[in-house]
C-alpha cells in the first residue's frame, strides 16, 4: 500500500503547475488524486472499474475533476479529451497492463509532456538495464 509520503513524492515529482491538465491512468480510490488537486492540478481521470468510478464521481464531485469510465489502452487523447497542448501523465501501473501500457504511451507521444509511473519493482529492473545487461545494472532505484 502507498503511503502519503510516496503520494506527495509523486505528485511533486509530475510537478503540475496550477490548472494546468493531468491525466491520472486507473486513479482507483483517488489517493493520488488528491494530493494532485492540493497542487492545483485539473485533473482528467481515466478508471476502467465501475464500482472506482462510482465513487470518484461522487468523492470527487465539484472539484477540479473529469472521469471518464474507459480503458485507457482504447483511449486517444487528442480525439476522446480534444487536447489542445500535451498533457502530464501519472499513475500506479498494474504489471498486467505495464508493457501494452508503455506502448500506448508511445503511440500518444505527441500529446504527452511527460509522465510519471510507479510500476513493479522487477519492471524498473528490467527498464533500467543495458541491452542484454542484467535488471537493475544501470540504474539505482528508490
Amino acid at each position: 500500500m502507498v503511503r502519503e509520503k510516496e503520494l506527495a513524492f509523486i505528485a511533486d515529482a509530475l510537478a503540475p503547475e496550477k490548472r494546468e491538465k493531468v491525466l491520472e491512468i486507473g486513479p482507483g480510490l483517488g489517493f493520488l488524486t488528491r494530493f494532485l488537486l492540493k497542487k492545483e492540478a485539473v485533473v482528467i481521470a481515466v478508471e476502467k472499474d465501475p464500482l472506482y468510478a462510482k465513487f470518484l464521481r461522487g468523492y470527487f464531485k465539484g472539484a477540479a475533476f473529469t472521469l471518464a469510465e474507459r480503458d485507457v489502452l482504447e483511449t486517444d487523447l487528442e480525439k476522446d479529451f480534444n487536447l489542445s497542448v500535451p498533457i502530464k501523465v501519472v499513475g500506479n501501473i498494474p504489471y498486467n497492463i505495464t508493457s501494452p501500457l508503455l506502448q500506448w504511451l508511445v503511440a500518444q507521444r505527441r500529446r504527452i509532456a511527460e509522465a510519471v509511473l510507479t510500476v513493479q519493482w522487477e519492471v524498473a529492473e528490467r527498464l533500467g538495464a543495458r541491452p542484454g545487461g542484467k535488471p537493475g545494472a544501470r540504474f539505482r532505484f528508490f
